[in-house]
């Protein structure tokens, strides 16, 4: 199960054994009429490259390559906006925001996946802007993740896991009704990430967290606890 919730499809299938995200959540697979002993809490599984100590200036130089023409990352405030495969969640609004928010001393790297239609309107929008670098489709997601200090995600299971693996603070941003409100719920519930239910209010979340070393730590701290 890639998601922190049992989803009704599981209750209709007769497997072996299901690895679940955790005990808790297991719970709600003994509720759907799955056997207990059937369960495996063992987590999500994710590439073991989110959980090597990456150093920061080292990512930076490696995602250079795949950065627009003429833009660079500085090590040091650095907000990833991830958008999924599908580039979902806002992305132009939400980047606006949190650029307009955070001035000239952060960097943005935001992330649209295979949404072409998406990347375009980015990079017309910033097409100026030296400190913002949009990104379409990239195997790179450890190295972004290890350069950035702040990440701003949609709440699927997967890359939330990603995110809390690689110990880096966390806003999640629109989820998709559904099993995301749930994945959502789960961490916020554990002290494992923030949100808003705004653009403009993520990205004041965002200047809050950037600018609160003791509450990342405290976060950093429940992702190792509880992924």
């Amino acid at each position: 199960a890639t998601d922190y919730t049992s989803i009704p499809f599981w209750g209709e299938t007769d497997c072996d054994y299901y690895v679940v995200p955790s005990e808790e959540v297991g719970k709600e697979f003994i509720r759907a009429g799955i056997p207990q002993e059937k369960l495996l809490p063992f987590g999500i599984p994710v590439a073991p490259a989110y959980a090597q100590e990456t150093d920061r200036e080292e990512a930076v130089g490696k995602i250079e390559e795949e950065l627009p023409e003429g833009r660079k990352l500085k090590p040091g405030k650095i907000y990833l906006i991830v958008g999924g495969s599908m580039g979902a969640g806002n992305l132009e609004k939400l980047a606006r925001e949190v650029r307009k928010r955070n001035g000239e001393e952060s960097e943005l790297a935001v992330i649209c996946g295979n949404n072409e239609k998406i990347r375009e309107q980015l990079e017309k929008r910033f097409a100026e802007d030296e400190t913002v670098s949009v990104i379409g489709y990239t195997d790179q997601m450890p190295l972004y993740m290890a350069a950035a200090d702040i990440v701003y995600t949609k709440p699927g299971g997967l890359t939330s896991t990603e995110t809390a693996v690689a110990g880096k603070s966390l806003i999640h941003t629109f989820p998709i009704p559904g099993c995301e409100t749930e994945n959502r719920k789960f961490f916020a519930s554990h002290g494992m990430c923030m949100y808003a239910h705004s653009p403009l209010a993520l990205a004041k979340v965002g200047v809050k967290l950037l600018n609160s070393p003791e509450i990342q730590e405290k976060m950093k701290k429940a992702q190792h606890r509880h992924v």
